[in-house]
């Protein structure tokens, strides 16, 4: 097996020029990216007991969604504590592994604030020959897993990652209840939420409603529904299907995309949105005895591909 620091034969702008459509190219260079940092940081003892890989990102790696990601997302195991000082190890190490594997530059910049909630790190790893740089964000939430485990990535890359990456990942059920509060949290509508929330129902993954209103005491959520009534007024816009074509042009392969787009596939994926919305804000999430069924069961149904 090759050594995580030895340089490969192969160039990886070639790589991906030669393999993937012109529309992908800074897609597939950032998901290279993504193994990179994932084994720099799986592999420091603290971390690996400590974060919990979770978002659209765990889903593509680990779960095997049909889009792209840019960033990568991680939680706190609900038995650990993470410490900002966790991540020193992994900015001595990453950008001596870029250049020695790539002959790539890479700078890893810390958060400016020292106290919050959330902590976003940033990973710069410049390209050749070119005057950019591919920015990922490495996002760490002080907040709990509550349902997880240890897993392999998948290996989209055979030619450039020769190791086997273990993480611990959110389980599909407990990512579905973060798209779940994102999708009425979030100040702007993102599309990606939408996708993965589709897809996961897709994958008969049902609605924990149990995990909903965990999620919602852990976020400080006290307008979940009244965000959700907003967000669900949103989505009737009609002018929204151009817009999730531009955000989803750039994480779906040319046949995906072309497909979607033909079939005006965002009706369906609006359908059943809107179902989950109805069936989430009948819920009562103040109840201790709250409902454990799921709200998936007909929405399963609407989807058609």
């Amino acid at each position: 097996m090759r050594n995580s620091l030895e340089r490969i034969e192969v160039n990886i702008e070639k790589f991906i020029e030669q393999n993937y459509p012109r529309n992908l190219k800074d897609t597939i260079f950032k998901e290279l990216m993504h193994y990179e940092i994932l084994e720099s940081l799986f592999n420091i003892s603290d971390i690996q007991k400590t974060l919990v890989f979770q978002g659209g990102t765990a889903l593509r790696l680990c779960y095997k969604n049909n889009r792209y990601s840019e960033d990568l997302d991680f939680v706190v195991h609900k038995d650990e504590v993470f410490h900002r000082e966790f991540m020193d190890y992994f900015k001595a190490i990453f950008s001596e592994k870029i250049l020695k594997k790539y002959e790539l530059e890479a700078e890893i910049y810390e958060p400016k604030e020292e106290e919050k909630r959330v902590q976003r790190w940033s990973a710069r790893v410049y390209l050749p020959n070119r005057h950019k740089k591919s920015k990922i964000n490495i996002e760490i939430a002080n907040i709990p897993s509550h349902d997880n485990s240890f897993e392999a990535i998948a290996n989209n890359y055979e030619a450039l990652i020769s190791k086997r990456i273990f993480v611990q990942v959110e389980s599909k059920e407990e990512i579905l209840a973060d798209k779940i509060i994102a999708l009425s949290q979030r100040p702007y509508l993102k599309f990606r939420d939408l996708w993965d929330i589709e897809w996961l129902i897709n994958q008969g993954i049902k609605i924990n409603n149990e995990l909903v209103k965990l999620k919602i005491k852990d976020y400080s959520c006290n307008n979940f529904k009244e965000a959700l009534e907003k967000r669900k007024e949103e989505l009737n816009n009609p002018m929204l299907e151009n817009d999730f074509l531009v955000e989803m042009s750039r994480f779906l392969n040319p046949e995906v995309f072309h497909q979607i787009k033909n079939f005006h596939f965002f009706n369906s994926i609006k359908k059943i949105i809107l179902q989950i919305c109805d069936e989430l804000l009948q819920q009562d999430f103040n109840d201790e005895n709250l409902n454990l069924q799921t709200t998936n069961t007909r929405t399963h149904k609407l989807r058609k591909r």
